[in-house]
């Protein structure tokens, strides 16, 4: 059996891979959170801990050469520094969480936004300078002195790289995917995970529209809201949730403003965590879903309207759209709304929501995510 070390910083995410990794090979993974400071400090008692000053330490690489493969949930500085510094002989596996390769497809944030979202982001650039204060200098010397900034050089001694959907490696490109490693298909979609027990057997029932998945300007809200006044709806609550991912404290006023102004008491901004059935209940009065990103974000909350039974409109070029729709599932573009709003009129029915449900346990299910799992250990271990 394989022996599997897995890095990673503290997030949340980390946990979603526990039990998957462990199914498919028991007994045979350690977790290791780098903590992106000096103190050492506990995460949880299932992983082990180590800082930057370890990380920098020769002692530390020796420790990775008892491994088969290490598995790297996500590809953050600290890890390209790892990948770059470590024995020629070590496997390492990059799971992708999309900020770590979506400097690669794109070449600014800007690209990832339209219309007034983008005209907001060139205001608040010309509001705030480009001028770093001479604190930020010292703190991207040390940071170069830290850290091996080489990426491309990373990415070469990859084993392999797992975006969150396939589709995403055809958006790198092509001078720039010849670097990659080998695409093999695993995400941290858990699927009973990403719905929860509180959710199981719940559906929509009403007509509200739920708008975006986060504060984070990359939903472009803004054209979103203009979306939906266009299309003429009234008399229905348009729920946007606002109380994570906060880019910063203006653009969320902002937003709230907008969604005051054009739909007035209907606006319904979601700014403080739920308790959850107060959460159950918001979500599932929406029979309507609009995610209006350009790149893959928001899909465990698109996962979790589509058990339940919502209709959603995606961008056409964002990649989760054609994910959904490759597969066969019941998906429309914002295109589409704008150019028949009547979409707005009718839920899916019985037999569409089930389509989607199939879909989604077929690509997100504990087995599916397990299987995904032993192929990617097993063509690592093979390719020596």
């Amino acid at each position: 059996m394989p022996k599997i070390l897995h890095l990673s910083t503290n997030n949340k995410f980390i946990s979603y891979s526990v039990d998957i990794f462990e199914s498919a090979f028991p007994e045979q993974n350690d977790f290791l959170i780098i903590n992106l400071g000096i103190e050492r400090h506990s995460v949880n008692a299932k992983y082990d801990c180590a800082n930057l000053l370890q990380v920098i330490n020769p002692l530390f690489y020796l420790h990775l050469k008892k491994y088969d493969i290490v598995i790297l949930h996500s590809l953050s500085p600290v890890f390209v520094t790892i990948v770059n510094r470590a024995h020629l002989g070590i496997k390492f596996s990059w799971i992708g969480w999309g900020f770590d390769y979506y400097d690669i497809i794109f070449d600014s944030e800007l690209d990832m936004l339209i219309g007034r979202a983008r005209e907001y982001a060139h205001k608040e650039q010309s509001d705030l300078g480009f001028f770093p204060s001479i604190g930020s200098g010292f703190k991207t010397f040390f940071r170069k002195l830290i850290f091996s900034e080489d990426k491309d050089k990373a990415i070469a001694r990859l084993s392999t790289f797992s975006p969150v959907l396939p589709q995403e490696i055809d958006l790198i490109k092509p001078a720039e995917r010849e670097k990659f490693p080998p695409c093999m298909p695993w995400n941290y979609g858990v699927l009973d995970v990403m719905i929860g027990k509180a959710f199981i057997g719940q559906k929509v029932v009403g007509n509200n529209i739920l708008i975006g998945n986060s504060a984070s300007i990359l939903n472009n809200h803004f054209d979103a809201f203009n979306t939906i006044y266009t299309c003429g709806v009234s008399d229905r609550k348009i729920c946007v949730p606002l109380s994570y991912g906060v880019d910063n404290d203006f653009y969320v006023e902002s937003v709230i403003q907008d969604g005051n102004r054009i739909f007035n008491e209907d606006f319904l901004p979601m700014i403080t965590f739920m308790p959850i059935d107060e959460y159950i209940d918001t979500v599932s009065s929406c029979g309507f879903v609009v995610m209006n990103h350009v790149r893959q974000q928001g899909l465990g909350n698109i996962i979790l309207m589509m058990y339940l039974g919502a209709k959603i409109f995606l961008r056409e070029e964002c990649p989760t759209y054609s994910f959904f729709k490759n597969n066969g599932a019941i998906i429309y573009t914002t295109r589409e709304l704008e150019l028949n709003p009547s979409l707005l009129d009718h839920r899916l029915n019985e037999n569409e929501a089930k389509i989607n449900i199939e879909i989604i346990y077929n690509q997100f299910s504990t087995k599916t995510l397990s299987d995904r799992t032993k192929t990617l250990v097993n063509f690592v271990i093979r390719n020596e």
